[in-house]
């Protein structure tokens, strides 16, 4: 449980830090000629190699109940895709949150990631940044579950005039996984 959270910890802390260093400018949703979609808002999100998006009728019967049980209330205008490893990928937005859900070739849940701004925090967790790191300012944080970890971590990107740090938060601990000077 904990190398899978650990993992998927890594992907996203890289994914952050080439996002940060690359400084991609904003858009919407657009495909690149090798099949890469990425979506591109305030809040980035990470690109998936994708074989091409689908119907709902293409995806695993499994997911999709899965998917409807969690976010029925809350998802509207999602879009379906199939990894290039066989993963169902659905993507949505819900009051500026930006919701990506993944699950298994076998339509089960592996993860989802909520990308939001500081003011959806958790109070308890905005907090003690604020409190630990009073000169930076919260840029956007993920909100990572996976299906074999029983807590929430948060991926936050705080920063300043000189720096930006990604910190990890779980169960009341801070974790700082990178430092990039501008």
């Amino acid at each position: 449980m904990k190398q899978k959270l650990t993992a998927a910890l890594a992907v996203i802390s890289a994914f952050i830090f080439d996002v940060v260093t690359a400084q991609i400018p904003t858009g919407n949703f657009h495909f690149t000629g090798n099949n890469q979609i990425h979506h591109r808002s305030n809040f980035y999100m990470p690109s998936f190699s994708l074989k091409s998006r689908r119907r709902l009728n293409d995806i695993n019967l499994n997911a999709v109940r899965d998917f409807l049980r969690r976010f029925k209330t809350e998802a509207n205008d999602v879009t379906w895709q199939i990894t290039a490893d066989n993963n169902y990928v659905a993507r949505f937005s819900v009051d500026s949150v930006d919701v990506i859900v993944v699950y298994g070739k076998n339509g089960n849940w592996l993860s989802s990631v909520k990308r939001y701004s500081e003011n959806r925090l958790p109070h308890d967790v905005r907090s003690l940044i604020k409190r630990l790191y009073p000169d930076y300012s919260i840029a956007h944080a993920d909100e990572v579950n996976v299906s074999e970890g029983k807590n929430t971590v948060y991926v936050i990107i705080i920063e300043n005039e000189q720096q930006i740090q990604i910190l990890n938060f779980c169960n009341g601990e801070i974790e700082v996984k990178n430092s990039l000077w501008k």
